[in-house]
């Protein structure tokens, strides 16, 4: 059996992060917007008020974009605070080890 690694992990790509961030949100907006889409349509409701761009009809494309903004911009504001942070501490020490086959 191999004795395990630590890796260190320094510096984290922003726009990496940023774009991984963006496609989780995405996904987490296409199934909220899917079943707040749903629940409206199963509603049926007469009112229209203020909150019908998000949670009505049209949430399964608002959602989406709206959750994969954030999740970009977020994924851009936590790697340069992790970047800014880790020249102090020296990153984050991981130990691996390789999988048994």
């Amino acid at each position: 059996m191999e004795k395990p690694t630590s890796i260190i992990i320094r510096k984290i790509n922003v726009l990496s992060l940023a774009k991984v961030q963006a496609i989780m949100g995405i996904a987490i907006g296409l199934i909220l917007g899917a079943i707040f889409t749903i629940i409206s349509i199963l509603k049926n409701a007469s009112y229209q008020g203020n909150y019908d761009l998000i949670f009505g009809k049209p949430s399964i494309i608002v959602l989406p974009i709206l959750y994969g903004l954030f999740g970009f911009l977020g994924g851009i504001i936590g790697a340069i605070i992790y970047n800014t942070i880790s020249r102090f501490v020296k990153g984050i020490d991981i130990v691996v080890e390789k999988k048994k086959s």
